[in-house]
């Protein structure tokens, strides 16, 4: 029969025994000053930090802080804001297509709801090409903040790339995130690029530009706003942007870059 381990260091290896004041006074100060964590973990960490928007990232730098872990309220915090960002999250390759632009197929609405996924390497190489013209062409080291976000050293230029592939009915389609709006409006320079998934050009839509049509466009709504639709579309070589609450265009030609080759 294997006996009990006896710990050498009573008020730092366990919670205390009833009765034992001093101890349970010592051991809690050592659990509120002291965190651990694996290699493993801290990779994910790193992982949901290049991927997360700036309040998952901020609620998870909380969780190194020692604190007293009693209780659960911040990470339970931090699990709700994850998965509320996961919900909210747009994808490049899966978007659920409003009801008033879903194709009539035959005589029943049958909505697209998926498209074939572009690899992720092919995402972050067209991500790397647009900021890095970007970098190039407004002088400043560009930073990669998270996979959509880049700024500047000073992080006074910010840069928040979306990405979307063409649609057979003639049109790309992006989402545009309130806490994005608020990363660029806090910039000197804010820019929304708009990645054309195999095209040799993007648009670089200036904050002003993207701010001043939100009333305009479609959102998806949860509690709150989610996200705000973006339609581009093109008509006789001009690219426009759909305004649809308005059912106007608005051409946005002046904003295009070139790349090197397609992506």
């Amino acid at each position: 029969m294997v006996g009990k381990r006896r710990c050498l260091l009573p008020d730092r290896c366990g919670p205390p025994r009833y009765g034992r004041s001093r101890g349970a006074s010592s051991w809690f100060r050592h659990a509120w000053s002291v965190r651990i964590i694996s290699a493993d973990a801290l990779l994910r960490l790193v992982q949901l930090k290049e991927n997360a928007d700036e309040n998952t990232a901020s609620k998870t730098r909380e969780l190194l802080v020692p604190f007293e872990y009693t209780r659960l309220d911040k990470i339970i915090d931090l699990a709700f804001t994850a998965a509320s960002e996961a919900t909210a999250g747009i994808s490049e390759d899966v978007l659920e297509v409003p009801t008033e632009e879903t194709p009539l197929v035959g005589t029943e609405m049958k909505p697209i709801t998926t498209q074939e996924h572009t690899p992720w390497d092919k995402q972050d190489r067209l991500r790397l090409a647009i900021s890095s013209r970007l970098a190039s062409e407004l002088h400043f080291e560009i930073v990669k903040k998270s996979r959509a976000v880049y700024w500047s050293t000073d992080r006074q230029t910010r840069i928040v790339i979306s990405l979307s592939k063409f649609y057979a009915d003639g049109w790309y389609w992006y989402g545009y995130r309130p806490t994005w709006d608020k990363l660029l409006a806090e910039a000197q320079t804010g820019i929304f690029a708009l990645g054309c998934v195999g095209a040799n050009y993007f648009f670089s839509l200036p904050f002003d530009f993207i701010h001043g049509v939100l009333p305009d466009l479609n959102t998806t709504v949860y509690d709150e706003i989610a996200h705000w639709h973006i339609h581009l579309q093109e008509d006789q070589g001009v690219m426009r942007i759909k305004l649809h609450r308005t059912g106007e265009f608005k051409s946005i030609e002046g904003f295009k870059k070139s790349l090197v080759s397609p992506i």
